[in-house]
């Protein structure tokens, strides 16, 4: 036990608890400071904020940021602030969080603007975005997460013309994308990565190792697969729609002729293609954010789509064209420029609350060799609602 706790230590570790999701216990042990420990400085007051912001607790943030001047005598700085701006806007009070930033006796920066505008994003103040996604493209030219968020929301409007736009903007201004990165601490060194990263002094031995977990990731993968298949249940096989292709693959072409397969997804076993739908429990969002976070590592671009119909099922369909007729509608734009998971649970969110008995699924694509990377589902309809459909 250390002999002494200074005011560094006690807000070390509410900023500690707040920052890995204990905001309970941050706050616990900001009261038992206040009673007995070293009188908090500005640092703690960031610590005590943030642990605010994580719980949503709007009124507990107001009472603490007027405690910290009116009892401490502490002046709040612009970390203060942005902290109290980033929580009103996440609680959808946007309105109140543009009249403290008004009211603030310094210059806001692009950080607290863009708090609030992903605010306006999340609750959908679209007049107020619209003005805020300006003015900060104004302050930060190249910064291409004031282009994205701005062009996201239009997105959200339905307002294709201007998201579009601002893309092209982005684009004749040279705006590059920062790239996103990780870092380790190892006997005190501190070892930064991005993506492609060969600049390390042991990259080749870190890229050896990488490939070898990969290889040996993979070979566990195809020794699951075989398990399960020995394991699979007579009487529950997967369910599978064989699918008759009226036109041969070698008769497929494009516009100019040639011979080029178009739209081959599936490779044609006796002309056949087979769909499955998973016998999987529904995914949490924790597993979700996962699957799209190892996405997003792969340079790949997440898009959601949903079926309401049942398309998805061959003998529902009646769509002519693509293969025999399955079809997915895609929910809004792919998500060009994303660079964090909870922006496509966020997404998700919004597509389940506005589909509650569809078929939902997030697919990735690769810009580069233009084409689909993989596919899960996110959400099935009920038995009930299915059975509805059917009939």
């Amino acid at each position: 036990m250390m002999p002494s706790k200074d005011v560094t230590t006690w807000s070390a570790m509410i900023m500690g608890f707040a920052i890995n999701g204990e905001n309970d216990m941050g706050l616990a042990l900001f009261a038992e400071m206040e009673k007995k420990g070293p009188k908090p400085n500005s640092v703690t007051f960031v610590g005590v904020l943030t642990a605010c912001n994580h719980k949503t607790l709007v009124n507990e943030a107001w009472r603490l940021l007027g405690r910290m001047s009116k009892v401490y005598g502490i002046a709040p700085g612009i970390e203060h602030y942005g902290c109290m701006v980033d929580l009103l806007a996440r609680a959808g009070q946007v309105k109140d969080a543009e009249i403290l930033i008004r009211s603030m006796a310094m210059k806001p920066d692009g950080a607290i603007w863009g708090s609030l505008l992903n605010g306006c994003l999340i609750h959908g103040h679209a007049e107020v975005g619209d003005r805020l996604g300006k003015l900060l493209i104004e302050l930060e030219p190249q910064h291409s997460g004031r282009y994205v968020l701005l062009a996201n929301m239009y997105a959200e409007m339905g307002n294709w013309e201007d998201a579009t736009r601002v893309r092209k903007m982005m684009k004749d201004r040279e705006v590059v994308t920062s790239s996103a990165w990780s870092f380790i601490e190892i006997d005190g060194v501190v070892h930064k990565f991005v993506a492609n990263d060969k600049s390390h002094s042991h990259s080749r031995k870190i890229y050896k190792t990488l490939n070898q977990l990969r290889r040996d990731l993979e070979g566990f993968s195809i020794v699951l697969r075989l398990l399960h298949r020995l394991r699979w249940p007579v009487n529950h096989p997967p369910k599978t729609f064989p699918v008759k292709d009226s036109v041969g693959w070698t008769k497929k072409t494009v516009s100019n002729g040639s011979r080029t397969h178009c739209m081959k997804v599936w490779n044609p076993i006796n002309n056949k293609k087979f769909e499955t739908l998973s016998y999987l429990p529904p995914l949490s969002d924790d597993s979700i954010a996962k699957e799209i976070d190892y996405m997003l590592k792969k340079g790949w671009i997440p898009c959601l789509e949903f079926d309401e119909i049942g398309h998805v099922y061959r003998e529902n369909s009646t769509m002519p064209g693509y293969y025999d007729g399955r079809y997915w509608t895609l929910w809004k734009l792919p998500m060009f420029g994303c660079t964090d998971p909870s922006m496509v649970l966020n997404e998700i969110h919004q597509c389940k609350t506005a589909y509650p008995n569809a078929y939902i699924r997030c697919v990735a694509f690769d810009n580069i060799k233009q084409g689909q990377c993989m596919a899960f589902i996110i959400q099935k309809p009920t038995a009930t609602v299915t059975a509805a459909a059917n009939a």
